[in-house]
Order: C-alpha cells, then structure tokens, then sequence
C-alpha cells in the first residue's frame, strides 16, 4: 500500500476517528496547524462535543512519524482515541476565570522563552526583555479534569485587567512560589533517578551494581546541579526567584553559571573565577541544541551569569565585555596615576637668610 502524504493521513484521521468514539460524545473533530514556543508549526486534531467548551489537543506529527516507521494505521487511530478518552474534560470551563482579573491574578505565571525565535507570536502579547529572553505570561488553572489549563495572556486581556506590565511582572513572580515548586538537585542524583530501573534492565544488574555504574560514568570533578520545578514543565522561569537565587547561592557560591538546557530546565555550575571560559561551554549549548533539544523547548544558545547577592542575571557575554572595560578602565586610571606622579614637581622651602 502507497504511504499517506501527511496531509492525506490527517485528514483519514480526521474522517475515521469518530467510528472508534463513543456515539453523540463529539459533533465535530477539526485538525488545525498550531504555532507552538519558538515558532514551531504543529499539526493537532481538536474535538468538539457537547459537554465542555474545552479539549484536549492531541498533535499528530509524531504519530505520522510512527507511521512512516512502519506502525500500523489503525493501531496509530486506536491510540489517538484511548488518549482522548483518558484525558477529555467533563465539564465546562468558567471563562469568567479568565476573563475577571479578581478570579484571574492568583492563577498568573510567567515563562522564559527566545527573544529572537518568538519573534512574531509577542507582538499581540505583553513581554519583559531580560538580555536575549522574554518573560511571557500565563493564566495556569489546576483544577482542570485530568490536567491544568494553560492559556497565554495577550494584549487584550491585560487591557481588560487594567494593570500595567510592571504589575503584571511582578504578580507573576510573586505566584512562582505557589505554582512552581522548585526542584534543585546535584547531577549525579537525577541521573540515578532517571537511569537507575532503565540501567537495572538493560544490563541485568541489581540496584547496586547500576548505582556503582553510574557513578563511575558521571565525571564529577565538577560540581553541576539541575534547577527546574516539580512538573518539569517551564522550569527554567524559576531563575527569576530571587529567593531561589538565594538558596541555589547558599550551595554554589553568591556567583555562578546557569546553563539552559531548555525551556523547561536548566543546568547550574559554581563560577570558576575565569570570564571567558564561557565560550568553551557555549560551545556545548550549541552542540546540544541542535542535535538533542526539541525545536520548541530551545531556550538559548547563550550561557548566563548570575550574582545572587545583587540578583543581577545577564549572559556571560555582555558580562565578560563589562569585566573587559572595567579592566581597561582600571588600567589606564593606573597608567594617569603614574604619569602624574612622575611629573609633580616638589616645592621645596627655602630657608630665610639671617
């Protein structure tokens, strides 16, 4: 059988998943193109039903890729209805929450997100510049079935809020410390909570044996530490608490690197008194953006400096060029003092004659 374009195989799904859904529970399945953190266009079937005015969006580009891998059609089909029946809402959502800034300000968060790469979604969106970062904001509702409901605030509905962007900021911040729980750990911990069962498997090993294997293949003559939160969702926003700052400066000193690994996490390292070591790890950043981020969880390509005790966040970059010129400023007040010292001419009292 001839492979389905990804247009075609969209819209098959489009047509046969109503024959696998419950009779009456959806009126109308639509598939739509949804630009996504970075620019990224993303394919997503949405349903429509009777019963709630919200759904789930469930992205097709991945199950199209699975399908060009071999899977099968209808196994692919089956999926994309048990994911929505495990996660469609059964009731209707209040846009009253949204909408009504009282209801509406405890549930305002914030995200770090490209500057550059977000480009054209920021200009119907209020925003604050940090360096090559933008901090966006949210609305994030918990209390949704089977899930939260995050919805971005644009222009228009901060106009309706009748606050400005500082107070925007600054309640979002503020938030950050009831909708974000922070997750701050040493590198060679997470690594055994995440490969430690995958290892177990692999290698037929017991829990020791796999603990000992990992230690030995973490280079640890570094310290590295990973900051993100409990969901390991948009993490990389808890670089704006300063009091996260504070507690992460208690284990690393008042200055230190933040490396961001993605959007939704981000990599910490002591400073190591040398400025412009940082290319080298830029470098790195590079390299693993391009071969093992996904294109919508990029954060940066630029590595960061932090000082906690004056809670200054700038790149290394623009803080290297600013160690630069103090130096040469430095320099140069020595050299002014040195030359004037070698032209004063003393004065020396001449003795009256008796």
């Amino acid at each position: 059988m001839k492979m389905l374009s990804f247009k075609n195989f969209c819209e098959r799904v489009k047509n046969e998943l109503p024959d696998l859904l419950a009779q009456d529970a959806v009126h109308g399945i639509h598939v739509e193109q949804i630009i996504k953190n970075n620019g990224m266009v993303c394919t997503g079937v949405i349903f429509q039903t009777d019963d709630s005015n919200i759904s789930p969006i469930i992205y097709l580009d991945s199950y199209y890729e699975s399908y060009r891998n071999g899977r099968v059609f209808a196994n692919i089909l089956y999926d994309i209805a048990e994911t929505y029946e495990q996660h469609k809402p059964e009731k209707n959502f209040d846009v009253n929450m949204i909408q009504n800034f009282a209801t509406a300000k405890e549930h305002i968060s914030c995200r770090l997100v490209n500057l550059d790469l977000n480009k054209e979604q920021l200009k119907n969106h209020p925003y604050k510049k940090i360096d090559d970062l933008a901090v966006t904001y949210h609305l994030e509702f918990e209390s949704i079935e089977n899930g939260t409901a995050t919805i971005a605030i644009n222009n228009k509905l901060l106009e309706g809020y009748g606050i400005t962007i500082d107070e925007l900021d600054s309640l979002a911040r503020e938030n950050m410390k009831n909708l974000s729980t922070p997750l701050f750990q040493n590198m060679e911990t997470l690594l055994v909570e995440r490969l430690l069962e995958d290892i177990m498997l692999s290698f037929d090993i017991d829990e020791k044996e796999a603990m000992e294997l990992i230690k030995n293949s973490y280079d640890g003559s570094q310290s590295i530490y990973v900051l993100s939160n409990e969901q390991n969702m948009y993490g990389a926003s808890l670089i704006l608490d300063n009091d996260v700052m504070d507690m992460v400066a208690h284990e690393v000193g008042e200055r230190f690197y933040v490396i961001p690994s993605s959007v939704h996490e981000c990599l910490i390292l002591p400073f190591d008194g040398n400025m412009e070591h940082y290319k080298e790890y830029e470098q790195m950043v590079k390299d693993v953006n391009d071969t093992q981020v996904q294109q919508n969880e990029i954060l940066s390509y630029k590595m960061y400096m932090v000082d906690a005790r004056k809670h200054i966040f700038m790149s290394c970059e623009r803080a290297y060029e600013m160690e630069q010129k103090m130096q040469e400023k430095e320099k140069e007040q020595s050299q002014e003092f040195v030359q004037n010292k070698q032209h004063r001419v003393d004065v020396k009292p001449i003795a009256p004659k008796c």
